[in-house]
């Protein structure tokens, strides 16, 4: 097993995945879902976010995908420091807790190298968040939102 980090030409070849990885773990609704794809794409092709892909042996097959992890980077003005956001993550298969922790290894390296403090996410998935403490995630604050 391994991860990689795709790059913005390979994005089409993997588009498929990454709309199922992005819509299972994020509640998009019906009238934003194509503003949210289609954001989401343009942001992937030009670099400002990432996908990272959990596989098996080869890169060129979705069938030996085990999951895919989308990130962006973000900037907190007040603090002064960067973050890698989690802005989508879906496991195609359950992965082992020996095959999240590299993944996450990984992911952590990445961040170190591009100057990022944390790794962040947010997430109502019961798996993904036992998978977070596993990983040794803190839960440092709760979200809530208002429409407005």
């Amino acid at each position: 097993m391994a991860i990689i980090q795709l790059q913005p030409k390979e994005i089409a070849q993997f588009w498929d995945g990454i709309k199922v990885s992005l819509s299972r773990s994020n509640e998009i609704d019906d009238e934003h879902y194509y503003d949210y794809m289609n954001n989401a794409l343009k942001q992937l092709l030009s670099g400002k976010m990432s996908c990272w892909v959990v596989f098996d042996y080869t890169r060129d097959n979705l069938k030996n995908i085990h999951a895919m992890v989308v990130t962006s980077i973000r900037e907190d003005l007040v603090f002064g420091y960067k973050t890698v956001q989690v802005e989508g993550l879906y496991g195609f298969r359950k992965l082992s807790d020996a095959q999240a922790l590299d993944a996450i290894e990984q992911l952590k390296k990445y961040a170190r190298n591009v100057g990022c403090r944390y790794i962040r996410a947010v997430t109502d998935n019961e798996r993904a968040k036992q998978i977070a403490n596993l990983l040794g995630f803190s839960n440092f604050a709760t979200a809530y939102s208002l429409e407005v």
